[in-house]
């Protein structure tokens, strides 16, 4: 009987989740840091009501358009990593959403370089120092999203029986 018994069947998986909550915490922690970060962002655009520019509110509408985009990524991969820990049955691979997410946060950093070019394109006052400092806010709302995929990465990769596949391979040269 002890020799025929493998993960599966002694719900290690369970087990490992008891004896790791810190690292789920972890997780959860860095997952808050994105309501954080957008409540944040929100209250500042709210509080200081810049005076409107276009060019720069284009571009925060575009940014907070790709943070909605790259959170739904996120809502799928980490429901499906946290129940890949959990359950035996579950082998997945995210990869695909990991992939969408950072090339949507990679164009959120360039739509944040050009709002900040917009912002100072005229002159130079406070306005411009207001919608910079917008838009290194709701950058970092895309950050704090990439960020859960780097946790979920540092969480699966302690673990050889965690079959978990968040980053795409290297692509040979």
């Amino acid at each position: 009987l002890i020799l025929s018994v493998d993960p599966k069947t002694t719900g290690i998986r369970r087990t490992w989740v008891y004896l790791h909550a810190d690292r789920l915490l972890e997780l959860y922690e860095t997952l808050d840091s994105i309501a954080n970060s957008a409540e944040q962002f929100a209250s500042e655009l709210d509080a200081i009501e810049p005076p409107r520019r276009e060019p720069c509110l284009d571009g925060l509408y575009r940014m907070a358009e790709c943070a909605v985009t790259a959170i739904h990524e996120l809502e799928y991969a980490v429901s499906a990593f946290v129940r890949a820990l959990c359950r035996p049955e579950y082998t997945i691979s995210i990869t695909d959403r990991v992939r969408t997410i950072r090339a949507i946060e990679k164009e959120a950093d360039a739509i944040r370089d050009e709002v900040l070019s917009a912002a100072f394109a005229e002159t130079f006052d406070a306005a411009s120092v207001v919608y910079r400092q917008l838009a290194v806010l709701l950058d970092a709302v895309l950050d704090a999203i990439e960020d859960v995929t780097d946790r979920m990465n540092l969480i699966s990769s302690t673990e050889a029986w965690l079959d978990v596949d968040i980053y795409p391979a290297p692509e040979p040269n």
